[in-house]
């Protein structure tokens, strides 16, 4: 007999599992009779259908022993209590050894479920989270779900670099899987033609060879997230139509690559890897070797067996995620301070704003970087050299010297290449034949090497390990391009544009004394002035619930702070991007109401005109009609010109933003091309990681994902 068991988010899904859960253990109770028990069963029935899904993120070894549970005789309440420890621990929000005491107590204090987690606090020596780990039966985890890599890391304890273990998740592996317990709810979200016909995923190598009704559109994202007093990676991967994303590896940064490379011989062989996995994806066929094309490991025995086999599902990688910065290092083109200051076009960045009103859905004042155009810019910065004879490899390898300043990596020293037609600083990339500089000496001849010529003219740093460069290497993702790298709704506008209006309007009201306070000095009246401001949003946030009581308003979390509104030069609320949404209408009122000076009605304009886009955003589905996508650029539009007629700072994402709704017509609409979920899993594990090793990060994270996360979704104990 088998017990299953279902965790979900969705409260309509969490229903239909808790029926199920009871269903099972109802079985399985009654095959293996216990009177006393089953009846106790029956007058719980109620109980159980009403279990919070909060208390439902179990693992699959902890199902076990709840089973064991059941057949014990415990009592719901015991069962809630057991889920909830587990709940609490899996989200970061209880240590090791907060489980085991609260356990401890709880045993001592008579109650049952727990007893495999107690430790008694006053014992020493013991290992809390290996006994919370061998209660949750989490050591499986890795050899089911995890797949080992040898990644270039830096040893802090050697001060130097090494070849390390390091456990990821692959995205095809795991798409898969959800794939396999969330087959209706898959097949539901390609139902309805206004959530699948966005060009992005219609004009996809893949999606035409294949048909889009046989494949689904995927999202890669990656980002740099605070933990303390440092920082970690993530990556994750996504079918764009679901909500959930699945984390695919996590790196602190203290472990990056410190040859001189800026990091990136740890981020590029990890991008290799989540390549080889996407493809996979791409194709529809489980990895037939491992992606360094070495032979399968002792942990790969699962993955050896379903070599080369078709799998269920089949995806088309039409976007890339992040914010700027991330996203400037993937496409390693210059951040919006270099010559050239957007990925999207050609425009410098003293340019950016100047044409704004001239901007229209069908015409824009830029010349576009089509991928055509990137690939031939790309190109133009490639030298090519071509080595027959260890000789020559040798001579090759002693002319390059390792740099901790751009052009970073490996790259020529002086006139040293110019037997090769090498030029100073030119830069050995990733090639086909060489995956890694490091690997050049131990290149077997003939081969091709490739060397990047940096020029101050060009908007261009390096060559992109997401894209495939024809001629150059194959190691991209299949039909992925320049257009695939959007404009993130929640950076790109709520911690963007929304935030430097917020600012610019809130600091104008404060300066102008709207709140009739006495002050003596600016300074004593800004401060005054916050408070009372504080006082007003509430009352605004209270106002809002009453008018929209089914909408969730993000509200700030505390007492509103002068010291929120940054420089008052530059004013940038500093908020989250939902609590930045929020007050947009807050402040364009704040204008309307408070000052009637040419800029304050100005600055009321480009609030309404901003209001306008959230609206229409928020009306429209996945694919955006003609008219609404007019009425989007013309309202971004709008708002960037009465901003800056209004005397606010112009930034690039006021830029960014134009580009943002333009490409509603390729990518659909701008609300669902936005980082939410992944930055709340990216807080989720953050919170996490401050309690698990720093050997054994990443591990540990992955195995409380597995409780967390509703990833694991369907659950088969004997």
């Amino acid at each position: 007999m088998r017990f299953l068991f279902v965790p979900h988010c969705s409260a309509i899904i969490f229903r239909a599992t808790c029926v199920c859960l009871y269903k099972y253990i109802y079985i399985y109770l009654f095959v293996f009779p216990s009177n006393s028990y089953a009846s106790w069963l029956k007058s719980e029935h109620a109980s159980v259908q009403t279990m919070k899904a909060s208390r439902c993120r179990v693992a699959a070894a902890s199902v076990a022993s709840i089973g064991a549970s059941y057949r014990a005789g415990l009592t719901y309440a015991e069962l809630e209590f057991r889920f909830e420890l587990i709940d609490r621990f899996s989200s970061g929000r209880l240590a090791s050894v907060d489980v085991t005491t609260l356990a401890w107590k709880a045993t001592r204090a008579g109650a049952g479920g727990v007893k495999d987690l107690a430790v008694d606090p006053a014992l020493k020596g013991d290992n809390h989270a290996r006994i919370v780990r061998s209660a949750l039966g989490l050591g499986s985890v890795e050899d089911d779900v995890l797949y080992e890599c040898d990644v270039p890391l830096w040893d802090v304890y050697k001060g130097d670099r090494s070849e390390r273990k390091m456990l990821v998740k692959l995205p095809h592996e795991a798409i898969a899987r959800d794939f396999m317990h969330h087959r209706d709810a898959y097949i539901q979200s390609r139902q309805d033609p206004a959530n699948i016909n966005v060009p992005a995923f219609l004009e996809h190598p893949v999606t035409q060879e294949v048909g889009p009704e046989n494949c689904w559109p995927i999202g890669y994202y990656t980002d740099k997230v605070k933990l303390g007093n440092e920082s970690f990676y993530r990556g994750s991967a996504k079918v764009t139509l679901m909500r959930s994303s699945i984390t695919c590896w996590l790196l602190k940064t203290s472990e990056l690559c410190r040859c001189g490379c800026n990091g990136l011989c740890t981020l590029d062989c990890l991008q290799l890897i989540m390549n080889a996995s996407l493809n996979a994806l791409t194709e529809k066929m489980f990895m037939s070797a491992r992606f360094d094309r070495r032979p399968w490991r002792v942990s790969d025995k699962r993955r050896a067996a379903r070599a080369g086999f078709p799998m269920d599902i089949q995806g088309a990688v039409t976007e890339y995620r992040a914010d700027l910065p991330e996203r400037c290092l993937a496409a390693r083109v210059k951040s919006h301070g270099g010559y050239y200051g957007c990925l999207g076009c050609l425009l410098k960045s003293s340019e950016l704003h100047s044409r704004v009103a001239e901007v229209s859905l069908l015409s824009q004042p830029w010349v576009a970087r089509t991928h055509e155009r990137y690939l031939e810019e790309v190109s133009s910065h490639l030298v090519s050299v071509s080595v027959t004879s260890d000789a020559e490899r040798d001579g090759l390898g002693a002319c390059l010297v390792w740099t901790q300043k751009y052009p970073w990596g490996r790259r020529v020293e002086g006139r040293k290449g110019s037997p090769w037609g090498l030029a100073a600083n030119d830069q050995l990339v990733m090639s086909d034949d060489c995956h890694n500089p490091h690997d050049l000496e131990s290149l077997k001849h003939p081969f091709k090497v490739f060397f990047f010529r940096p020029r101050k003219d060009s908007g261009i740093i390096g060559v992109s390990t997401l894209i495939s460069i024809p001629g150059v290497h194959s190691l991209g993702i299949n039909g992925f391009t320049v257009l695939g790298f959007a404009e993130c709704t929640l950076h790109t506008l709520d911690l963007g544009v929304a935030q430097r209006y917020n600012a610019t309007a809130m600091v104008r009201a404060l300066k102008a004394n709207v709140y009739k306070l006495p002050y003596k000095t600016q300074t004593a009246l800004v401060q005054r002035g916050s408070l009372a401001m504080g006082k007003d949003i509430k009352t605004y946030y209270t106002a809002e619930h009453k008018l929209n009581p089914w909408k969730k308003l993000s509200v700030l979390p505390k007492t509103f702070s002068y010291r929120q509104l940054g420089k008052v030069a530059q004013p940038c609320l500093k908020a989250k991007g939902g609590q930045t949404r929020g007050l947009v209408k807050f402040a364009t009122q704040l204008m309307q109401k408070h000052d009637t000076t040419e800029k304050g009605k100005l600055l009321a304009m480009a609030g309404n005109a901003l209001l306008e886009l959230y609206e229409t955003m928020e009306s429209e589905p996945r694919v955006v009609s003609f008219s609404a996508r007019k009425q989007m650029v013309s309202a971004m539009v709008n708002h960037d010109v009465f901003y800056r007629a209004a005397g606010g700072h112009m930034v690039y994402k006021h830029h960014g933003a134009l580009h943002m709704v333009l490409s509603a017509g390729w990518h659909g609409n701008p609300k669902f091309v936005s980082t939410y979920e992944d930055e709340h899993e990216n807080g989720v594990i953050a919170r996490v990681g401050l309690h698990v090793h720093g050997l054994t990060f990443a591990k540990s994270i992955f195995e409380r994902i597995e409780l967390h996360n509703p990833e694991r979704l369907v659950l088969q104990i004997l």
